[in-house]
């Protein structure tokens, strides 16, 4: 299994230079951004490309970095909260409702192994302790059934140690190019337009080669197409990830009907992750499935730090304020009320 540490940025939070959030790689994943991007941080990215959890990354414009399965760049942006390019993002997110946006662009290492199957490289979050607000099992269950519906191969379990939820990467993707090296769009673009017609051909009989929505129902589902195709590592594969329903720089999830629940609470103090992860064929001695990292990058919030929190309890208890119904409470009201009386549990 993919366990990571997480690597609690030292530098303080009154020097975080998009504070209230702090953008940092995982361990394994080594960056070089930009020279024109300085920090107050020890690492010289200059003389030493390399992961630092301490050393904070820029937002809003290219990071290349490499791994031992990935070599690439990631922009990351983020509609409530600080950016190395404020042009860039308020263009980006005038007239859309999206609160974030990360493209991973880059090819797969060729490293001798067999090529990667669309089946087997994921994206998402696999979290190294318990969620600090686990939904109750028949919540849990109604999530499952939704998502499932939703994305059928979608790997979610919100009750274990190992909290996880993982969908396809080449599913989960808003849109999708792929490119001979050299003729890649320019990742700093502010639309991406898909085409996958390197992988698919121009007549294929199921996928439309520019057609996005298509593609992510035609190949959600592991055992289904997305298992008969490889990644090549000849192309260069552009990734374009959005939502309006996560907001990082709040650390807020915003559902539709039920209104917005603090992360920070939800996850337990753990930070939201930007990875990608290649699923083992085969389950370790618990039966559980393994995964090892593409590449990974940790969003952090002010608020999920130890101070952070102590220091939100403090100005809730000076402000004389009565003591509000806990989140686990508010979840099962909202859930009970909005979306329990669709299923039969």
């Amino acid at each position: 299994m993919a366990k990571m540490t997480n690597n609690v940025p030292k530098l303080a939070s009154s020097e975080w230079p998009h504070k209230p959030v702090f953008f940092q790689a995982m361990d394994g994943t080594n960056c070089t951004p930009s020279l024109d991007f300085h920090t107050t941080a020890e690492t010289n990215f200059e003389t030493e490309p390399r992961s630092n959890a301490n050393t904070p990354l820029p937002i809003g414009i290219p990071i290349p970095f490499t791994t031992d399965l990935f070599e690439g760049q990631i922009l990351f942006r983020l509609k409530n909260g600080k950016s190395d390019d404020a042009p860039s993002q308020a263009r980006y997110f005038s007239g859309r409702q999206r609160v974030r946006q990360y493209k991973i662009q880059g090819r797969f290492k060729d490293n001798g192994a067999t090529p990667r199957k669309l089946s087997e490289v994921y994206a998402g979050d696999i979290y190294s302790q318990p969620l600090g607000l686990k939904p109750p099992p028949f919540i849990h269950k109604i999530i499952i059934k939704i998502m499932k519906q939703a994305v059928p191969g979608v790997i979610m379990d919100l009750l274990s140690d190992s909290p996880k939820v993982l969908a396809l990467s080449f599913s989960g993707a808003q849109t999708i190019r792929i490119d001979l090296p050299g003729t890649e769009p320019d990742i700093m673009d502010i639309a991406t337009e898909e085409d996958t017609s390197l992988l698919f051909g121009t007549s294929h009989p199921t996928i439309n080669v520019h057609d996005s929505a298509k593609r992510r129902t035609s190949l959600s589902n592991p055992n289904g197409l997305a298992n008969e195709y490889n990644y090549n590592p000849e192309h260069v594969y552009t990734f374009d990830f959005y939502d309006n329903l996560l907001d990082l720089g709040l650390y807020t999830l915003n559902m539709p009907v039920l209104g917005a629940f603090d992360m920070t609470r939800t996850l337990g103090g753990q930070p939201m992750s930007i990875s990608m992860m290649v699923k083992d064929p085969k389950q370790d001695k618990d039966g559980n499935d393994q995964f090892q990292y593409v590449f990974g990058f940790r969003v952090w919030h002010e608020r999920l730090l130890p101070v952070g929190r102590q220091a939100q309890g403090k100005a809730h208890a000076a402000a004389g304020k009565p003591k509000k119904k806990t989140e686990r409470d508010e979840y099962l009201q909202h859930y009970q009320r909005a979306v329990q009386p669709c299923f039969n549990i």
